[in-house]
């Protein structure tokens, strides 16, 4: 958990929940034509490589500067906590 926190520096919320959908599918990429053969129980779980793999493709939406400008934004007209 502690190396995918420092992989995903700068992902919002948003990005985030594309990263996890997009690496719950890869143990069922990883099946290909086999997938259709194969029963729920055989499916492997989900591992690190399947979020380094989904992070190849995902990408932060927000850079530095829009991150900065709503953390301003926040601290002058948003709620804190």
């Amino acid at each position: 958990m502690e190396r995918l926190v420092e992989l995903t520096g700068g992902f919002s919320g948003s990005d985030i929940t594309a990263l996890a959908k997009d690496a719950a599918m890869g143990p069922l990429r990883s099946l290909g034509e086999r997938l259709l053969e194969i029963g729920v129980e055989d499916v492997r779980g989900i591992g690190m490589a399947d979020f380094e793999k989904s992070l190849e493709r995902i990408r932060p939406s927000v850079g530095e500067e829009g991150l900065k400008r709503f953390e301003e934004w926040a601290e002058k007209f948003g709620e804190r906590v």
